[in-house]
Parts: structure tokens; C-alpha cells; sequence
């Protein structure tokens, strides 16, 4: 067969400048595909003067950054999750890698999970599907008594949907002949306590001219809620002692820690300064990133709105009484350290309750126990919570010891306890509370 050939095109034909990709026809030099120009990027002080760049780059920006084009050198943004919820450039959020082997799959994958988490999503990691431990973590009602209190309705609303949810794990459990074979522990962090007074300790300590200003680094102070940690700039003693006595004089100030006084042997109870307690005595003290003091604010048994024990000052934008029904954490009150830890299933006691003290610290060694993987456990924090165990000791033949310790200055003006439980080598903080 012919085939009708086609004609050059007569270049005094053409025009004064050639189309993008090229002279159109034959012989023209015509390209399908236009290479992007090179890019570089800097910051405005590298490149100062050309910003804002006049291109820009020819992949979408969304995403977690995973590399440049090959091509343009442009940097390339990419991962399921926001491509399908912010650029809507997918319509589903899923994705499949295929590769060969030692080319980067597991690579890109992990370099998406943790772009992701600092986005604030939670990857998930299904590496097992026969785990021998599931972790069921149900977020409220923390939101909830945060915002309008322990007690509140909707909290009340939101612990029955958490009992459901057990209920309905139980009946799948059983669904799956697993019910005789399976240990269960429902665990909290920390209890709650009613916000019926704010203090801006920032704006205190800057009003008594131990801080500069809010930015400063004289002093930092890292919040939880009702306790504050204070890092003092170059560990300065003179500093520390004068932020202490400050402290020491304010209504508003509770129980004190700062590193344990010099001298003696064992774990310190005093701290080097007058009237407070030691860091170590509460597992606070660390060389590198331990705190210089730790603040505690006062709280009382007082019911809240919703007759729910346990009030608290906490941290605020501003010093003075607060309105509403809002709750905290963080304090030494026992009415947030003290919360739920409730075990069942093949290995636990019936109907046992278990008085000596245990802490959410004591989990891992306990579950390793259960799987006899770690009977020993003395390279853990805490311990095998082994009287709850069915072929444990008697719960009630365990030995503690329970210990009230105090500290005040020497004028006696300032004065605080701190109770403490002792079993074995653990010892567990149980309150704390200033008496003057």
C-alpha cells in the first residue's frame, strides 16, 4: 500500500517565531513532550530579592514532601490522605505501592506515616493479624470533661458508649470462641478535677521581675493543666531559690519540688531549696531535661457543678476565680491521680478488689508476665501486678508501707505534705497538699 507522504514545510512559510514545542509539520522539529526548566529554591535570605518566585512548581504542593522531580528539580508532596481530603486530586484516600524488591516501597511508606503524624493523623500499622495484645483506646470522655466537666450528661453519655463498646468486644470475643482464652484490662490516665480558679504564673513571675516577658528564656515554663515544670536558664541557683520563696509567699501556689538536697543515702525527700520536696522523690529529675521546680497548685475534695468531687486551681490566661463547669488535670490531688484500672479473663481473680497500689507504669511488665515472656521485670519502672493474678498472693496479705512526709521553711510560714506508698522497690505518689 502508499502511503500519501507528507510535504516539508516551506521555512518561508513559517513564522517569525516557532510555537512552544516547536516548529510545526515535518522537519520542524515539533516535541509531544516539553521539558520543565530547571528550578532551585532557597530561603528569602539566600535568595533575597526574588521572592516571591515568579514560577512555581509544576507538582502540587500538598502533602507530605517526599523528594524532588526527577525532572525539574521541583519539590514533590504526596500521600493519600491529602491528596484525597485537602487537594481532592483522588477519590478515595487509598493507595497501592508495586514495586521490585529494594526500590524504596517500605521507604515511602514509613516517609508518609510519619509526615502524617506530624499532621496530626494516627498511622495504624496492621503488621499482625493474630496480635497477642490489642490496644482500644477511646478518647472520650477526656475531651468532654475538659470542656464542661466530670459528672456533665454528656460525660456520663460518653462512659456508657465506652461500656458498650466493651460489651460489644466481649460478644465478638465469644463469637469467636476466644472469650475463655482472653485477659481484659480497662485503664484510665488520670482522673479530673474542677477549674474554679486560673493562674497566669508567666504574667506573675514577670509582674515580680523573675521573668522578662512572655517569650523569655530566664524562665520557661512548661504547663499541664494544674501542675507547671520550670526550666531555669543555665540552672542558675540564685534564680531557682528566688522564684521558690516567690512561689512560697502566693496563695495560689501549691506543693514545691526542685532537685534533691546533697548528702545522704537512697532516693532525696528533701529538695535543695527550703520547703521543698525532691525531684527524684517523684520521678521528676533528669540531668538533661529534668525541671528546675515543679509547681503543684492547691485543690480540696469541694464537689463540683455535677456533684463530682475534686476542685483545682489550674493554669489560665489570667489570674483570678473561673466561671463555668470546665475540668483539669495534672494536680496531686488523689481525685486525679487516683482513676480507673480494671481487670478480668482467664488469668485474673473473680470478684477480687485489690487495694494495694498499682499505676498505669505497671502495665507492660504485667502483660509480659501474662505471656510469660518476663517474670522477672526489674528492668521496668513498675512491676507485675501480680496479687490480681488467680494464682497470686492474697490480696490482702501484701505488704506497703505508707509514708506522709513534710517540708517547710525555716521561718515556718510555708508548709507541705506528700504521702507516698512503698511496695517492694515501687513507690507510688498518692497526694500531695499544702497545709500553711
Amino acid at each position: 500500500m502508499s502511503q500519501k507522504q507528507k510535504k516539508p514545510v516551506d521555512p518561508s512559510k513559517r513564522g517569525k517565531r516557532p510555537m512552544p514545542r516547536g516548529w510545526p509539520g515535518p522537519g520542524g522539529g515539533y516535541s509531544t513532550y516539553l521539558q520543565a526548566a530547571p528550578e532551585w529554591r532557597g530561603t528569602t535570605v539566600q535568595v533575597c530579592g526574588m521572592w516571591p518566585f515568579s514560577a512555581g512548581t509544576g507538582s502540587p504542593m500538598v502533602g507530605v514532601p517526599i523528594g524532588r522531580n526527577i525532572l525539574s528539580g521541583a519539590t514533590m508532596c504526596c500521600d493519600p490522605i491529602s491528596w484525597f481530603m485537602r487537594a481532592k486530586l483522588i477519590s478515595n484516600p487509598s493507595m497501592f505501592v508495586l514495586g521490585k524488591p529494594g526500590l524504596g516501597k517500605s521507604t515511602i511508606t514509613r516517609r508518609m506515616a510519619l509526615g502524617l503524624a506530624g499532621y496530626g493523623v494516627m498511622p495504624l500499622v496492621l503488621g499482625d493479624l493474630k496480635p497477642d495484645v490489642v490496644i482500644n483506646w477511646l478518647t472520650e470522655p477526656d475531651h468532654l470533661q475538659h470542656a464542661i466537666g466530670a459528672g456533665a450528661p454528656e460525660s456520663r453519655a460518653a462512659i456508657r458508649n465506652n461500656d458498650r463498646e466493651v460489651g460489644l468486644l466481649l460478644d465478638r470475643l465469644r463469637e469467636l470462641g476466644l472469650a475463655d482464652k482472653t485477659n481484659i484490662i480497662v485503664v484510665s490516665d488520670h482522673g479530673f478535677g474542677h477549674s474554679a480558679f486560673g493562674v497566669d504564673v508567666a504574667g506573675e513571675l514577670i509582674k515580680a521581675g523573675l521573668k522578662a516577658d512572655t517569650e523569655s528564656d530566664d524562665v520557661v515554663i512548661a504547663s499541664s493543666g494544674q501542675a507547671m515544670a520550670l526550666h531555669v536558664r543555665d540552672r542558675d541557683p540564685q534564680r531557682i531559690g528566688a522564684v521558690v520563696r516567690f512561689l512560697q509567699q502566693q496563695p495560689w501556689a501549691g506543693v514545691l519540688f526542685t532537685t534533691g538536697k546533697p548528702g545522704g543515702s537512697g532516693v532525696p525527700t528533701e529538695g535543695r531549696e527550703p520547703g521543698t520536696f525532691a525531684l527524684e522523690l517523684v520521678h521528676l529529675a533528669h540531668a538533661g531535661r529534668g525541671p528546675d521546680i515543679v509547681l503543684t497548685f492547691p485543690w480540696s475534695s469541694a464537689r463540683n457543678p455535677f456533684g463530682v468531687q475534686g476542685t483545682d486551681y489550674t493554669a489560665a490566661a489570667k489570674t483570678g476565680p473561673l466561671e463555668g463547669t470546665a475540668g483539669n488535670h495534672g494536680s496531686m490531688s488523689p481525685w486525679t491521680v487516683r482513676n480507673t484500672f480494671l481487670a478480668w479473663g482467664t488469668d485474673f481473680k473473680k470478684g477480687a478488689t485489690v487495694r494495694t497500689p498499682a499505676s498505669n507504669v505497671d502495665l507492660t511488665p504485667t502483660l509480659l508476665s501474662l505471656m510469660n515472656l518476663d517474670k522477672d521485670g526489674d528492668r521496668f519502672d513498675g512491676r507485675a501486678l501480680n496479687e490480681a493474678f488467680a494464682d497470686g498472693p492474697d490480696e490482702e496479705q501484701v505488704p506497703i508501707q505508707v509514708r506522709t512526709l513534710f517540708a517547710e521553711t525555716a521561718d515556718g510560714s510555708y508548709r507541705a505534705a506528700l504521702q507516698i506508698t512503698e511496695l517492694g522497690r515501687q513507690r507510688y505518689i498518692d497526694k500531695s497538699w499544702r497545709m500553711r
